[in-house]
């Protein structure tokens, strides 16, 4: 299954400017009890006031469906490579140098 994450989810008005900015994702692999989890973090926690407690809760499933320490690392890494090229093709004059800044994987702060 393929699923999209991209780099307009996190940057409003960003368009999406290729294909390459989605990940392969093999859901049919992953147990079933890990995706009861993720998606019980999303019930419990999405409504969190604030970006920075939504990008927690973002971040936290993609620990949960991934549930290996390397995959996470390998997916973060995409994801900013992914997200400087679409900001470095949209942003323009000094916006341009700051797209490695807008470009950066947060992991949030958890909800109170």
């Amino acid at each position: 299954m393929r699923v999209f994450f991209p780099a307009r989810f996190f940057f409003p008005g960003v368009p999406l400017t290729s294909p390459r900015d989605s990940v392969d994702l093999p859901m049919d692999s992953v147990p079933e009890e890990r995706i009861k989890a993720a998606l019980e973090l999303i019930d419990r926690y999405g409504a969190a006031a604030g970006e920075w407690r939504k990008q927690w809760v973002i971040d936290q499933v993609l620990r949960t469906l991934l549930h290996d320490g390397k995959k996470y690392s390998k997916w973060v890494a995409r994801w900013q490579k992914n997200a400087q090229a679409t900001l470095e093709n949209v942003l323009e004059g000094d916006m341009k140098e700051d797209a490695e800044l807008y470009s950066v994987w947060e992991t949030g702060i958890p909800p109170m």
